[in-house]
């Protein structure tokens, strides 16, 4: 155990043990109390008065150890490691860029589906929605249809009306609107897929719409030109 006194104090503190780092560093452990007017030290209950002085610099302090140095230096900051630079994201490829239209495209075909079809009918104009339940619905509907059913029980888009009766003439043209629209949005979507993937520009494949000028004429098939036509479109 060592005795601790600052040049100009009388307060002894207590060093468990002392260290020369080097010409211009030591290190005292247990010290606790740093100030930065150089010190003496002695063995406990001696008046040795080695001379420090100089060393009126804390260079370091890790918890109640401290260091000091003569030369005015102090610890250099740790130099922080180099963080890579961040990697821009990788630019989607043009097959990324068709299949993210594709899919795009195809969403919007099943809503439109699903929103249904406005039919002229005897009683006025109504829209019928078209999800799968419904679609699976019409072949029922069919064959009513077939047995010559005079009033058949249907449902349209609108959630406040109750179900009613349909005559066969209107049934009839319930189911023929219905599966010419699906006919023609199943075609519209397969005919747009085969353009889509036969484009090699990303901002043209990005700018497509689910519209049917979307499509260039040498791209829509015979059997889109004739519902087209049958729906005047």
């Amino acid at each position: 155990m060592l005795e601790l006194r600052y040049v100009g104090e009388d307060t002894v503190y207590k060093v468990l043990s002392f260290k020369n780092i080097n010409d211009h560093v030591v290190m005292l452990a247990d010290l606790g109390v740093a100030e930065t007017k150089g010190f003496t030290l002695s063995r406990e209950g001696m008046k040795d008065d080695w001379d420090y002085s100089a060393f009126t610099t804390i260079y370091d302090q890790n918890g109640d150890d401290v260091y000091f140095s003569n030369d005015g230096s102090v610890k250099p900051e740790p130099t922080p490691e180099p963080q890579p630079e961040p990697q821009p994201e990788p630019l989607p490829t043009i097959d990324e860029i068709r299949q993210a239209k594709i899919s795009e495209m195809n969403s919007v075909q099943q809503k439109t589906i699903d929103h249904g079809v406005t039919v002229n009918l005897s009683v006025g104009t109504e829209r019928f929605t078209l999800t799968s339940h419904d679609q699976e619905s019409l072949l029922g509907l069919q064959t009513m249809v077939a047995q010559g059913i005079q009033q058949i029980p249907w449902h349209n888009a609108d959630h406040d009306q109750a179900c009613k009766y349909y005559s066969l003439a209107d049934m009839t043209k319930i189911i023929n609107a219905s599966l010419t629209f699906i006919t023609y949005h199943v075609t519209f979507f397969r005919d747009l897929r085969i353009y889509i993937n036969s484009l090699t520009n990303k901002d043209k494949i990005e700018s497509l719409t689910y519209e049917l000028s979307s499509l260039p004429v040498a791209y829509r098939s015979q059997v889109l030109q004739d519902l087209i036509n049958q729906m005047n479109l």
